[in-house]
């Protein structure tokens, strides 16, 4: 399996990674992802200032 690559923007948090996939040992809730996060606005995240990719997840999710 290849490795997702990971992006990363000044303003995101650390957190900041593939919704599925990984490579971080972190358990992302099913379902969330930046894509479906009320701070998402068609690729901008509103709560970090930085575009995003809609199938990461940061553990500042929030439901819409």
């Amino acid at each position: 399996m290849a490795e997702i690559p990971l992006y990363r923007y000044g303003n995101l948090p650390e957190d900041y990674i593939p919704a599925i996939g990984n490579n971080r040992n972190i358990e992302v809730p099913i379902g969330q992802r930046c894509g479906n996060c009320s701070f998402y606005d068609a690729g901008y995240c509103d709560k970090w200032n930085e575009m995003v990719a809609p199938n990461y997840w940061c553990p500042s999710w929030a439901k819409i």
